[in-house]
């Protein structure tokens, strides 16, 4: 076989033309739209996008007072609690709207609904029920004026009996409720003052936890729903990567959760001035938070032992679901692909495609190197090579060198056996942190730095699966202070606060990671620097806030 060069010229304005960023179907107008749709339908093709984007931009602007009618329906009321479970109800509303646009949009490609309806049904979805809550907070009368409240709103007049002027409440003589404390010399004793706050943290705790968690379930629905609508995957196959995908969400969630919690807490007993009434008794901020530090300490373990146990392997089988979605095949995700590897005896190991399940090797090259001045001497060239003990090769081609580098003609071998590594040092881990544990990782790592790769980026993910689980802890420490200083304004003010810290967190742990896997920070330094800067923080204003 004889090998030609052949020299191609190519014109760059062909290959990459002069042309300004092409405008989508949201940045066009409602005319060019039914341009759009004109030429679909002369092309023989759905015109289903277009049509969407047009009834659109008339369904939006409808939402706007859709959500105005909610908002007037739920926020009726004279409950000073109202404010938070008001945010939460429109938060959820919002969820709600754009799952129906999406799931809408997706059935609409899957030619499920019609186009022209598919916009609408968020607005019908959400219109109905507004109208219907309106009606009954308008023509209600009665202790029926509110219904939707937890409690009635009387008019005028007073439902409790007025206490005897002979009772008192609180009363020496009246019997004491009787009732079992369970006690664990394991755990510390729970107080009155200790379950009173626990009660209230974990109440927050469920809320915040349940609606992020819920963020992401939904934001994945929508990234997959149109396959499902196209018939390209099934239900069943979108509620195992769920099942798969939840520890990670869990892992995320947790730490956020446990900030707007702790926020949320100390920022109520502060807004209705619980607090102050506790350090009038004696008993200091420090006392209060103790059962939230210690929840948080909780939660640091939990997130340590999840990434030690089930995140990573669940992480591999999500992905893996997640690219059969997608229309990929998982054959290789748990696969190292490196496709240069360095063997033990010198030779560098080059291959297009690895099948751990058959144990194939697909376009293999061997390129061995002279032992004196490592020029190189031989190529050995394999169509497939499969693992029988030893590797069994198939179309076995050999070009040899000499030492002035003059080019020898290929040499069909044909079908030989090959003495090679096992196709454990081929198959090893995923290259993703996210899917290995800190052995599995530290492990994976040596295994670079033996074959001369660069390992510092992954060095800081080592570093930080053992920072990352303090989370919690920082996270509680900084929330107790700002609740103190933002609750009095509100129960809003602290859950604005925590999600200020989240993304101030979030960010400066992406920075450090970047400036770490960049060299400029050592991988324990870069890992660790969030957690020593928001630390030093927690502990200042822990210090000067007033106790």
């Amino acid at each position: 076989h004889e090998f030609q060069r052949i020299v191609m010229t190519l014109d760059p304005e062909t290959v990459f033309p002069r042309m300004g960023p092409q405008r989508g179907y949201p940045e066009l107008t409602i005319s060019e739209l039914q341009n759009e749709v004109l030429k679909m339908q002369e092309a023989g093709l759905s015109p289903h996008r277009p049509i969407m984007e047009i009834h659109r931009k008339f369904s939006i602007p409808v939402a706007c007072f859709i959500f105005g009618l909610i908002g007037l329906a739920f926020g009726l009321s004279n409950r000073r609690d109202r404010k938070i479970s008001s945010f939460v109800v429109g938060i959820g509303v919002i969820f709600v709207y754009y799952v129906w646009m999406y799931v809408a949009e997706a059935a609409a490609k899957g030619s499920l609904v019609s186009p022209h309806l598919a916009m609408w049904l968020p607005n019908l979805a959400l219109g109905l029920p507004a109208l219907f809550f309106v009606w009954r907070r308008v023509f209600s009368v009665g202790d029926r004026l509110i219904p939707l409240s937890w409690s009635p709103i009387t008019t005028g007049q007073t439902s409790s009996q007025p206490v005897p002027a002979t009772q008192t409440i609180g009363s020496r003589d009246e019997p004491r409720k009787t009732g079992t404390i369970f006690f664990s010399p394991l755990l510390p004793r729970l107080n009155l003052l200790d379950q009173y706050v626990l009660g209230h943290y974990f109440k927050i705790m469920v809320l915040a936890f349940v609606g992020m968690l819920g963020i992401f379930y939904i934001a994945t629905f929508i990234d997959l729903s149109d396959k499902l609508f196209k018939g390209e995957t099934t239900a069943a196959t979108l509620l195992e990567y769920f099942w798969y995908a939840t520890p990670q969400y869990v892992y995320y969630v947790l730490p956020i959760s446990t900030l707007v919690a702790t926020l949320v807490t100390i920022g109520l007993i502060t807004r209705t001035s619980e607090l102050v009434v506790m350090k009038a008794c004696g008993i200091s901020l420090y006392r209060v938070a103790a059962p939230l530090f210690f929840l948080g300490i909780v939660w640091s373990l939990v997130l340590f032992g999840l990434g030690e146990t089930i995140l990573a392997s669940s992480n591999r089988r999500a992905e893996a679901i997640r690219h059969v979605v997608r229309g990929a095949s998982p054959q290789t995700f748990d696969v190292l692909n490196r496709k240069w590897i360095v063997a033990p005896d010198g030779s560098i190991y080059h291959y297009t495609y690895l099948d751990p399940a058959l144990q194939e090797l697909h376009g293999f090259s061997i390129y061995e190197f002279s032992d004196s001045t490592w020029a190189l001497s031989r190529r050995t060239f394999v169509n497939k090579a499969t693992f029988r003990d030893p590797w069994a090769g198939e179309g076995v081609w050999v070009r040899s060198f000499d030492a002035g580098l003059d080019v020898m003609p290929y040499e069909y071998v044909g079908n030989t056996d090959l003495t090679l590594q096992p196709p454990d040092f081929f198959v090893t881990e995923g290259p993703d942190a996210e899917r290995m544990n800190f052995r599995q990782l530290q492990h994976y790592i040596g295994d670079l730095e033996a074959s001369g790769f660069n390992v510092t980026q992954l060095l800081v993910a080592l570093q930080r699966k053992l920072s990352f689980p303090f989370i919690t802890i920082v996270m509680t420490l900084i929330g107790i202070p700002f609740a103190v200083i933002t609750g009095r304004y509100g129960a809003m003010y602290p859950t604005g606060a925590g999600l200020a810290i989240a993304m101030g967190y979030w960010i400066m742990l992406s920075v450090f990671a970047a400036v770490g896997a960049a060299g400029l920070l050592a991988p324990v330094l870069a890992a660790w620097a969030p957690n020593i800067l928001f630390g030093a923080a927690a502990s200042y204003l822990l210090l000067t806030v007033r106790t």
